[in-house]
């Protein structure tokens, strides 16, 4: 990854390096080359890894797709993505024991709960309190 512009469009640019007032570090990059963010990396610790990723995968100025890995072993725990492109998140997989396999996928709209993989709802949760959207109300042109 490279700081500056890139006339190519095929390597990632880091656009801005920040950190929160939680001590978050923030990598914001453009990944296709048109000047915008398209993902942000987050290191939450503090210990130089990035345990989650922010992207607009579509370029549509929203976030898409949040990816975690909670227990820092640098593989994926956990992921929420818009798969409609409608502005709101749709559903969530989880490894929850770090096995490589999904445990749970969640629909974030219903609280449906599929654990064996076979779409059928093996339970329901309450996702009533779950901001569903990916809006940013803010002007500001970070995705975080």
């Amino acid at each position: 990854m490279t700081s500056g512009s890139s006339t190519s469009g095929s390597d990632p640019v880091i656009l801005d390096e920040y950190t929160l007032e939680d001590g978050t570090r923030v990598v914001d990059v453009d990944t296709d080359g048109d000047g915008e963010v398209d993902l942000s990396a987050l290191d939450t610790d503090g210990d130089g890894t990035f345990e989650t990723q922010v992207e607009d995968t579509d370029g549509d100025g929203r976030i898409d797709l949040i990816a975690t890995d909670a227990d820092g072993d640098g593989y994926i725990d956990s992921v929420a993505g818009d798969l409609d492109g409608d502005g709101r998140f749709d559903a969530a997989v989880f490894d929850v024991d770090g096995d490589g396999e999904v445990d749970a996928v969640v629909d974030l709209h219903s609280g449906a709960v599929d654990y064996d993989g076979d779409g059928v709802a093996d339970d329901y949760i309450d996702v009533s309190g779950f901001d569903c959207s990916t809006q940013d109300d803010s002007s500001s042109a970070d995705l975080v």
